[in-house]
Order: structure tokens, then C-alpha cells, then sequence
């Protein structure tokens, strides 16, 4: 996009949110505002200024999201892009996010968008520079659409050049979410593209143990032909083999076996993979385990 001049950005940054409804300039402090836009005039940075002034009234403001990032994409706006040299505050760079990171798979009615409307917003976010763009969550566009299952979605972000290790708030990547969800056909476009497989969450959980207490032998057998750890540990020194047992996954105890995940081995709270089938009364399981231990 060729570049615009100060006057010309604020104009359309201002009437992208005026078109939104719901929001005036007038209505919030606008002597305030009005003395900060006068000031990114005469900077020649106003995109960023005015972002930065007026990010802390936007967050709190019953504007519609959605329909700002559409008003946002009609006018061509990209305030990263545009003013490189002036970076955005946090407030405002969280906020710009939300707007254009959080609606992206919805329409102004709420609903998911359908796999053409989703493509043009996602080719948006790529023009300008918002590829992996995250929500206050710290959850990106392809990890939406991972937990989404949306195949073509993930095919443009991943071509694109999409970070395949972002985290969430809670340490998660699109590898966890897919794993957790089943979600066979994102795994193995994640694992294709080269995913970190066996990245911790914040409890230490790699996709893997997500998947193990589950009953999502595919992907379990998908993790551990991409070379995952079976022996991973949590933050209790839990297991891949443990969290299966718990759950009496008797096909991913196999497949972890099979594996050689390790069978003795003892949680904090000392607790085995044999002693937790056995107190849950989970007979086949003991006597696959009891085999394994020979």
C-alpha cells in the first residue's frame, strides 16, 4: 500500500470509527482528544498518535468490534505499516489487536463467517501486515482457525509464513489446541509445516499429554511418529502413559507402550501408571501394564 500522508490517515482512521456508530469523538473528553489530534497532525505520525489517545477510551466502549475491523479493512488502514518509526503503546496495540484479531472468523450477526468471507479478511491481515496479530488472550489467527478445524484457512496462514509457535495465555500453540480438539487433519498440517511437537504448556502439558487423555489415538499416533516425547512430565512429574491410564484410554496406553513410555515411573504424589489403574478398578488396563512390567 503506498504510503498516505498524516492528514489524509487520521481522516480515515476517524471515519472508519465514526461509520462504526456507538463511539464520537465529542462524547469522551473530546477538549482532550481534540488537542491530541491537533498534535498528531502537526507530528505527521497521526495514525500512531491518535491510536495511542484514543486506545483507553475505545477498550471501555460498547463499540462493535466486528464492525470496526470491516470499516478498519474498507479504508485500507494499517498503523504499523504506515508509521514504523512510532511504535504503538501497549494499551493500543492490545486494542488494535482485538479489533482486528478477535472478529476475524465472525460477521456483524455474530456467526462464523463462511470459508470465502474468512479468506478475505485473512488475505487483510496479510496485506498488511497483521499475519499473526493476537487477541488479549494472546491467540492468533492460526491458532482460531486450528481450534476451528478450518483445512483451507490454515493452508494460506502456514503458506504465509504464520509463527507455528505462538503461545496463548495459558502456553498453548495451535499443536496443543489441535491435539486437545482431535482435530486429525490440522495435527498433521501443524506437523507437516514443522510445529514445535513437543512445546509445554504452562503446566508443562505437551500436545501429547493433551491428546493421551483423550480418545485421540490418531493423533496420539501421529505426535509420536513426529517424534514426540512420550516421557514428557507436567508439573506433578505426570506422564503421556499416567494421564491415559486415568482416563482407562486402553488403545493410546498401547500406543504408548508400544512406544517405550516408560512404565514405573512415579508422580510427585508417587502414584504409577499401574497403581492408578489399579485403584480405579480398570482391569484390562492393569493387565496390559502388568505385562509391560514382566
Amino acid at each position: 500500500m503506498s504510503s498516505v500522508s498524516g492528514n489524509e490517515y487520521l481522516n480515515r482512521f476517524l471515519s472508519a470509527i465514526d461509520e462504526a456508530g456507538e463511539f464520537k469523538i465529542d462524547e469522551v473528553d473530546g477538549e482532550f482528544l481534540d488537542k491530541r489530534r491537533d498534535v498528531a497532525l502537526r507530528s505527521g505520525e497521526a495514525a500512531i498518535r491518535y491510536f495511542n489517545a484514543l486506545s483507553s477510551y475505545v477498550i471501555d466502549s460498547p463499540i462493535n468490534k466486528s464492525l470496526v475491523f470491516e470499516e478498519v479493512q474498507k479504508s485500507q488502514i494499517s498503523p504499523l505499516k504506515e508509521a514504523p518509526n512510532m511504535p504503538l503503546s501497549r494499551s493500543s496495540e492490545m486494542e488494535l489487536n482485538e479489533i482486528l484479531a478477535a472478529p476475524w472468523n465472525k460477521g456483524l450477526d455474530g456467526k462464523n463467517l463462511n470459508q470465502e468471507e474468512r479468506k478475505e479478511r485473512i488475505d487483510f491481515l496479510i496485506a498488511h501486515g497483521y499475519l499473526n496479530v493476537a487477541n488479549i488472550d494472546d491467540e492468533t489467527p492460526l491458532f482460531y482457525a486450528s481450534t476451528m478445524g478450518y483445512i483451507e484457512d490454515i493452508n494460506v496462514l502456514i503458506e504465509a509464513g504464520a509463527n507455528l509457535n505462538s503461545v496463548g495465555r495459558d502456553g498453548w500453540t495451535a499443536l496443543h489446541a489441535a491435539a486437545y480438539l482431535g482435530r486429525m487433519q490440522v495435527v498433521n498440517l501443524l506437523l507437516d509445516a514443522k510445529a514445535h511437537v513437543d512445546c509445554p504448556d504452562i503446566a508443562g502439558q505437551t500436545p501429547l499429554y493433551l491428546a493421551a487423555g483423550n480418545t485421540h489415538a490418531g493423533v496420539v499416533a501421529a505426535l509420536i511418529n513426529a517424534g514426540a516425547n512420550v516421557d514428557s512430565k507436567n508439573l506433578i512429574e505426570g506422564t503421556p502413559l499416567q494421564l491415559a491410564v486415568q482416563h482407562n484410554q486402553k488403545e493410546i496406553v498401547e500406543l504408548l507402550l508400544h512406544a517405550k513410555a516408560t512404565v514405573n515411573h512415579a508422580r510427585k504424589d508417587g502414584k504409577t501408571a499401574l497403581s492408578i489403574a489399579q485403584e480405579n478398578g480398570y482391569a484390562q488396563v492393569v493387565n496390559i501394564l502388568s505385562t509391560a512390567i514382566g
